[in-house]
């Protein structure tokens, strides 16, 4: 597939049944998170559905691309995020543990709503202002879940974890770097897109800004914050992001 330039997630979704009440709703949805992104207004309909390689039009009527059941549903086992909060260091003793499944979209949210949850939350007086921040910065956690998602093998059976330690935030991607690309060129913003599809629509609903910039992001995030250098560990079969 990546030697014939073919994304899984533009595959169709052979025997999947296309509902109208999906696709009404996901074009909602595009529109809602645009609006609360600042983004453009335009009307999402089918027509855009299929132009963004979502759906196709075939004889029996709509056929589903991988995307577009990633985007609506729950079908497939592994298109879900794990999260955790584990006692100390390791993964030994979990002290809550929470499995979200649905729209890829949905997933972002709520696993990035449980780190929120799951930190501390301080706040300063700055004049006579009161000032409120967690202790991670909110862009990076969502920046590492959003490119876990966006960037992981869909081949792979394994579903993205985020785990909280007492001293890190922890996301791991199933699936290693992306047809040939190394660990210098992901440090040095370089990004070949493995999920051309979904990457594209998270990029319409302002979830994405522009490609190849995730890792600058998540780095700039910690630097502001005074936070030691993430770490970004690289395996064969999957990619771990360490925010510190």
């Amino acid at each position: 597939m990546e030697g014939a330039r073919i994304s899984w997630d533009e595959l169709i979704c052979v025997g999947y049944q296309v509902t109208e009440e999906a696709i009404a709703r996901l074009c909602d949805d595009i529109m809602e998170y645009r609006k609360r992104a600042g983004l453009s207004r335009r009307e999402v309909t089918k027509a855009q559905l299929i132009n963004w390689k979502l759906l196709k039009e075939i004889d029996s009527g709509n056929g589903a691309s991988n995307a577009f059941v990633l985007l609506t549903s729950d079908f497939f086992p592994f298109s879900k995020t794990q999260c955790a909060v584990f006692k100390g260091t390791e993964r030994s003793v979990f002290l809550d543990k929470r499995e979200f499944t649905g729209p890829i979209y949905e997933q972002i949210e709520e696993a990035t709503t449980f780190v929120l949850r799951n930190i501390r939350l301080g706040a300063m007086i700055d004049g006579l202002v009161r000032k409120e921040s967690y202790e991670l910065p909110i862009e990076a956690i969502r920046e590492m879940i959003i490119n876990a998602h966006c960037h992981r093998n869909l081949a792979d059976d394994s579903c993205v974890q985020v785990a909280l330690y007492d001293d890190r935030l922890e996301v791991t991607s199933p699936g290693g770097l992306y047809n040939g690309m190394t660990y210098e060129e992901l440090m040095n913003g370089h990004s070949k897109l493995r999920n051309r599809t979904i990457a594209n629509v998270l990029g319409q609903m302002g979830f994405v800004e522009s490609w190849g910039t995730g890792i600058s992001r998540i780095k700039k995030a910690a630097e502001d914050y005074g936070l030691p250098v993430p770490e970004f560990q690289v395996f064969d079969d999957m990619l771990r992001v360490n925010l510190f």
